[in-house]
């Protein structure tokens, strides 16, 4: 009788398919992971520049205060009209484009305190990033009244 040996090489289709369902589980999580941390990352980005935008409009509109050219609610008006501000119902509104991406703007002013001394504005601005959520940013100036400048 003649024998014949058997030798086992290589792998079975059954190991072969637990291998690959395997790998590909791995692969997706390993993807829906990277995927969530970009969308994440973007987000935080989106978040952060909104953060800017609202603080620099806040920035500028202290700035113009300081140097005197707001002197009332009117001149407040006009210069966040010249910031190409449109009024909307809620205040003014625009939108700008920062590295392609839309951001709505919003300022909005309510007058906090009004004394025969000047009054009290709080200011608001809100970015909204297109796919983030909105970014409030406020602060408070004084206007005080031009009869009562030397105060």
């Amino acid at each position: 009788m003649i024998k014949i040996e058997k030798y086992k090489s290589g792998f079975t289709l059954v190991e072969v398919i637990i291998a690959m369902v395997l790998i590909i589980g791995t692969v997706a999580i390993f993807s829906t992971v990277a995927y969530s941390s970009l969308k994440a990352g973007n987000s935080n980005k989106q978040g952060l520049e909104g953060t800017i935008i609202a603080q620099n409009y806040l920035e500028l509109i202290k700035a113009k205060k300081e140097n005197g050219e707001i002197k009332n609610l009117e001149t407040l008006e006009e210069y966040i009209r010249s910031l190409s501000f449109n009024m909307g119902e809620c205040g003014y509104y625009k939108e700008d484009i920062k590295d392609g991406i839309k951001y709505g703007v919003h300022i909005k002013f309510t007058l906090k305190e009004d004394s025969e001394v000047g009054k009290l504005v709080d200011i608001l601005v809100e970015v909204k990033p297109q796919d983030s959520n909105s970014i409030k940013l406020g602060t408070k100036i004084y206007i005080p009244n031009i009869e009562n400048k030397e105060l």
